[in-house]
Parts: structure tokens; C-alpha cells; sequence
């Protein structure tokens, strides 16, 4: 089985498209969205159509929680529902395995998980999760971390392409995870290269 994961679109439907139909060609069988879908980029309403009408599971980010508060004219009303009923989170079971996602860990959407994160707070958010594999995003970098206890916390990094205007770094990478072998892979949204994460 084989699970394709990405977060941090903030509008960029370009990006949003190119990924979808790299993970289509991988023949994923779950695609799952860790929210901030919208802000920054200039395509907000086209981004959360194309997730709603593909059925494609998303998660609630920090930037659709402030979104769908807001009365922005560049949102339309149906959008603006489809964010407020968004999860705060995912959870499934496949192949023995629990896989749960948070846009930046269990219980926020703010306090996210940096790739350098202490390896003993980094266990007890796992444990916390009560899943076998965590999956975040937030802090746009891609990473994948296995701790004592057999847990995995892994981050794809960021869908956007380019920074946002608050200067935070973006990755421009989507991830796919095996399932039973836990083998977490992260690729280049615009040539599809794998991104070396050691």
C-alpha cells in the first residue's frame, strides 16, 4: 500500500496540480492533505475546490482556521464552509499499522515539529499520537524520524514553491510512505527528484 502526503499548499494551484498528477502516475492509493491550504498564494478558491472535488482527505492548518474566520472577499462562501468543517485531524489503519496526521502535532496547529527537535520530546509527541506514524507539517521542512518505541514522525514538507511573504522558507516537495516497510520518500514537486533527506 502506498500513501501520498502533502501540506502547506497556501493557494499555489500550479504546484497543487503538478503534485496530484505525480502522485497519480505512482499509483497512490490514499492522498492525504495536513492542511494550510490557503494564504499566500494567489488561488485559494481553485485549491480548495480541487481538493474537495477530488474527495482527497485534508486537515485543518493554523492559515485555514484564520481563513475561514476571516470575511476576505478573496474567499467565496462556499469555500470558506468547506474550511470551517475541516478536521483537526486524520487517522487510518492499513496493513497493521496506525497512521495518524496533525498539521503540526497532536492538539496544534501552531507549535510545529522542526527537523532538529530534541529526540525525547520528539518520542513523547509520538507516543502522545497514538499512532504508529505521525505524520505533520507546519514548519515546511521534509524530514522522517524513527524513535525508541518504534515510532515515526515524518514531515513532507511544503507544496508552495515560493516564500511567503513572512519569509519562511519552502521546500516545494510532496512524500509517499510503503506501507508495511514504512519506506518515506520525498520528491521535488517541479521534476519529481527524490530529495535526499540524511
Amino acid at each position: 500500500m502506498r500513501i501520498a502526503v502533502f501540506s502547506d499548499v497556501h493557494a499555489d494551484q500550479e504546484s497543487l496540480e503538478l503534485a496530484l498528477g505525480r502522485i497519480q502516475a505512482m499509483s497512490c492509493d490514499v492522498t492525504i492533505c495536513l492542511g494550510d491550504v490557503v494564504d499566500s498564494g494567489s488561488n485559494p478558491n481553485e485549491v480548495v475546490r480541487l481538493l474537495r472535488d477530488r474527495q482527497i482527505p485534508t486537515i485543518r492548518g493554523n492559515h485555514d482556521r484564520w481563513a475561514a474566520k476571516e470575511r476576505s472577499s478573496a474567499l467565496s462562501e462556499d469555500v470558506r464552509e468547506w474550511l470551517t468543517r475541516l478536521p483537526t485531524h486524520w487517522r487510518m489503519s492499513a496493513e497493521g499499522l496506525t497512521l495518524a496526521a496533525w498539521h503540526a502535532r497532536p492538539g496544534s496547529d501552531m507549535n510545529g515539529i522542526p527537523r532538529g527537535f530534541a529526540t525525547p520530546d520528539l518520542q513523547i509527541v509520538a507516543r502522545r499520537s497514538g499512532a504508529d506514524v505521525l505524520f505533520v507539517g507546519h514548519t515546511h521542512e521534509p524530514f522522517c524520524r524513527r524513535v525508541i518505541g518504534g515510532w515515526m514522525v515524518a514531515n513532507p514538507g511544503s507544496l508552495l514553491r515560493v516564500n511567503n511573504p513572512a519569509g519562511v522558507p519552502t521546500s516545494a516537495t510532496f512524500a509517499t510512505l510503503d506501507l508495511p516497510s514504512l519506506r518515506f520518500k520525498v520528491f521535488r514537486v517541479v521534476d519529481g527528484s527524490e530529495v535526499d533527506l540524511h
